[in-house]
């Protein structure tokens, strides 16, 4: 993985990466056969965290741009254009942490993870309902669905903290 030593589960092929929608889910489920995995799963994700708490939503193996399918110098290796998150890594850490009784892997989690929320309140709660918001298609994971057709496909320039120019969109 980019700047990263441990062996992960990466998504495959297509996606030479680690994707947090479903990467930290599947170290989970691999944990009776590989705890190494299971916690490399959810920390290359706190190892890339940025300095204001983002949790990127992939770390690729190579600059790829799966829409094209081949390598892309110009495509960040730690993605941070949009949040992907389908299953809280909060909540997969903790099951881990409970499932290993690993108390390190907790207060990592817990760290990483009161800094993601404080992201995400500062920057995807713009209604101040408390609430996590959508800013596009790609936050959700869910790509094509037609609860996502009234907003971008991509955030706006490529910056997750951007609403965009017509919020009254958003699901």
């Amino acid at each position: 993985m980019h700047d990263y030593n441990k062996s992960v589960l990466i998504e495959g092929d297509l996606y030479p990466g680690i994707w947090v929608e479903g990467g930290p889910q599947q170290g989970l489920i691999v944990a009776p056969i590989s705890e190494e995995i299971a916690r490399s799963n959810h920390q290359v994700f706190f190892h890339h965290q940025s300095p204001d708490g983002q949790i990127p939503y992939a770390v690729k193996l190579v600059s790829y741009k799966p829409t094209i399918g081949q390598s892309d110098p110009n495509v960040p290796r730690v993605g941070r254009a949009q949040l992907q998150m389908v299953v809280p890594i909060s909540a997969t850490a903790l099951d881990l942490a409970q499932y290993l009784s690993d108390d390190e892997l907790l207060s990592e989690a817990y760290q990483a993870g009161s800094r993601w929320d404080d992201w995400l309140a500062r920057y995807r709660n713009t209604r101040d309902t408390g609430l996590c918001e959508a800013f596009c298609e790609y936050d959700t994971g869910h790509d094509g669905s037609t609860r996502t057709a009234s907003i971008p496909n991509a955030c706006v320039d490529g910056d997750a903290r951007v609403c965009p120019r017509e919020p009254s969109s958003l699901p």
